[in-house]
């Protein structure tokens, strides 16, 4: 018996080291590691000193290098030649393992679907999302901006405020006011703000199952500390999505309203994209559920798919220009003036035209675009042989 354990153990440690030899990785160059965990050891530290080291590795090996966790072979590439490839080829269009660790929150939304279905999908949710459409929002918008910079004003002469609740609490209830057509109630704003915890606290648990190799397979990650956290967190954050679907659901069933119509006659417009009425997202999913084209399990999964991606990438964005714009306070006085130059002395609120003159206020949120990313990683599989450069290949 223990003759056979031995055995056994033997040719999981051969297996695990021909799953991890590869001839074409070696040549990448990387930090040091230790025998079979490699780098694992070297990355388990918090966010913000990870992000230093990753910057560190960045600078010391400048286009690329590798890091072994376990098994896992991953190449980070800094070089916009070498992104613009990865992004555009076809050899590298799966999505990468650091995905898996959202599905059991995003399930088969847009962002992690492939094949026909993100075809399928895309088409579907494109007349959503089309700048004729948004700006019909924008009352909403100026009224939540309002709202927002009330908050703000309050704030003026304490010594130190954290902003980024404020922002996440003006972009939920525009994103739910606009593409999902439900204004949050008492109630629903509770809700709301543990869906915004909620969404911090579950990117922590995917970074902390990313560090942690034997923490990858479902089956032992269920079972740990911070997986049954997890799941304690997705049922607050379905019970808030669901709250929103089944609102806007149950005000077109107790109309009895045509959702097309509606919308169009709220607008006193009917917008079209490519002879297709556009509505709002979640208007637009529950018509197509009407028709066949999605179920409930996927209005479900877009919900979750552009609530994540609308509240955390555009809270980053408005907070990140802020910082940025708090530091130079030159650009700040630019940006003023240029309003001064648009307003003059009315204090009417902003329209689509006056917001295509701010030239110089769009060139600083592209910068801090740049800057800080919203997205900042993107990480793909490679599927068949991928070259860079002349001589570096990745298998």
């Amino acid at each position: 018996m223990l003759l056979a354990l031995q055995c056994l153990v033997i040719f999981l440690i051969f297996l695990y080291w021909i799953r991890s030899k590869n001839k074409e990785f070696d040549k990448i160059p990387r930090p040091p590691g230790v025998l079979f965990l490699h780098n694992t050891l070297d990355f388990l530290s918090d966010t913000v000193p990870l992000f230093y080291q990753f910057r560190m590795l960045s600078n010391k090996y400048k286009r690329l290098f590798g890091i072994k966790l376990g098994p896992v072979n991953a190449v980070f590439i800094n070089y916009p030649e070498d992104i613009e490839k990865v992004i555009n080829g076809s050899a590298v269009s799966e999505k990468g393992l650091m995905y898996d660790f959202v599905e059991p929150w995003l399930k088969q939304g847009l962002l992690l679907s492939e094949g026909s279905k993100w075809h399928k999908r895309r088409k579907l949710l494109t007349r959503a999302f089309t700048f004729s459409i948004m700006s019909t929002f924008k009352s909403v918008i100026v009224e939540n901006c309002q709202t927002f910079l009330g908050k703000l004003e309050k704030e003026v002469n304490a010594s130190k405020t954290n902003i980024m609740p404020f922002i996440e609490d003006f972009v939920i209830h525009s994103i739910c006011e606009t593409a999902m057509g439900t204004k949050l109630d008492e109630e629903d704003i509770n809700f709301g703000k543990l869906y915004r915890e909620g969404i911090y606290k579950l990117g922590q648990c995917a970074f902390y199952r990313a560090q942690r190799v034997w923490f990858h397979p479902t089956f032992t990650f269920k079972f740990t500390e911070v997986g049954k956290k997890q799941e304690d967190i997705l049922k607050i954050m379905n019970s808030f999505r669901d709250r929103v679907i089944q609102s806007r659901r149950k005000f077109y069933n107790n109309n009895k309203t045509n959702i097309v119509n509606d919308f169009n006659d709220n607008e006193n417009d009917i917008v079209q994209f490519n002879g297709k009425v556009k509505m709002p997202l979640l208007d637009l999913l529950l018509e197509a559920e009407k028709d066949g084209v999605i179920d409930e399990k996927g209005i479900a999964e877009e919900v979750d798919t552009f609530m994540l991606g609308g509240l955390d990438t555009t809270a980053n964005t408005i907070q990140f220009t802020m910082m940025l714009l708090a530091n130079h306070q030159d650009a700040q006085e630019m940006i003023v003036n240029e309003c001064n130059n648009i307003f003059g002395s009315s204090d009417r609120s902003a329209t689509m035209a006056d917001l295509a003159q701010m030239k110089y206020l769009e060139c600083c949120i592209k910068e801090s675009m740049r800057l800080y990313p919203p997205i900042p990683i993107i990480n793909r599989k490679v599927q068949q042989t991928l070259t860079l450069g002349k001589s570096i290949t990745i298998i």
